[in-house]
């Protein structure tokens, strides 16, 4: 399934908002400096360094005014690609925007900054598939800043949600640098490998092998985009038994080998 250029718009200015995209898109806001107003669902709303804002599709933000000094970091998703399963605001507009910790603020602002990145750069193998994970990492992470922040969980989150979020959060730490079987992740969640596969199934349709492999395919992607890396190098920095052994990895996972992969990216 390919996504479409209209599907997710980096934005850096609240009053670029079209009536269109406010109809169809998600969009998930970081202040960065100065102040921003606006009314939506019957209420006035103010954003202040710091602040994360969620705007889900069928809000609509009007009389936006901005100091000078405004500055933010923002993505819009169209509705198709935003996981349903992970709504933050309610009806009434409480966690439309949220003070989070500077921790939070900026795993936001990276989230927001890989998709934009990657946006730039369509070159890779899997790009709509990275994106659309890249989306769902961003709104499991809102989901969880949403649940600390406000110490309340919203009922519509099952236990599948809980458990991928908690699987992600072991990958974000890089721990598929050295551990890729779901036995291991599936231990520390004190569950079984099946049940944390049909877990990650029900809430993201994709299995916990999925996920570990994206982690991994991304990483790699990432290290082959430095040329001068040697291969024996990315195979000991993610525990690759041998040289042969990431080259197949590569080779199924891109299509090509090594060296053609380094040639594609020019």
């Amino acid at each position: 399934m390919e996504i479409e250029t209209s599907e997710l718009i980096p934005l850096s200015d609240l009053a670029d908002l079209t009536t269109g995209q406010q109809q169809g898109h998600v969009l998930c806001a970081l202040c960065l400096h100065g102040t921003a107003s606006f009314t939506a669902m019957g209420r006035q709303h103010t954003v202040t360094k710091g602040d994360l804002m969620m705007k889900p599709c069928g809000c609509q933000l009007t009389d936006i005014s901005a100091s000078d000094d405004f500055r933010l970091s923002a993505l819009l998703v169209s509705e198709r690609l935003w996981p349903q399963q992970w709504p933050v605001v309610s009806d009434a507009g409480e966690g439309l925007v949220l003070h989070v910790a500077e921790t939070d603020a900026e795993r936001c602002r990276c989230d927001i900054d890989v998709i934009s990145q990657r946006l730039r750069h369509p070159y890779h193998s899997y790009y709509a598939d990275a994106l659309r994970r890249c989306v769902e990492l961003l709104a499991m992470d809102v989901h969880d800043i949403h649940a600390r922040t406000t110490g309340q969980a919203p009922e519509s989150v099952s236990q599948s949600t809980r458990l991928l979020q908690r699987l992600v959060a072991y990958l974000q730490e890089g721990r598929y640098k050295k551990e890729r079987s779901v036995e291991y992740y599936a231990s520390l969640l004190g569950i079984t490998a099946k049940y944390l596969s049909e877990a990650c199934v029900a809430s993201s349709g994709h299995n916990a092998s999925y996920w570990i492999e994206r982690f991994t395919i991304d990483e790699i992607a990432r290290q082959l985009a430095d040329r001068d890396k040697p291969l024996t190098d990315i195979a000991a920095d993610l525990s690759f038994s041998s040289l042969s052994y990431l080259s197949r990895y590569i080779k199924r996972a891109f299509g090509c080998t090594p060296s053609k992969y380094r040639q594609r990216i020019r």
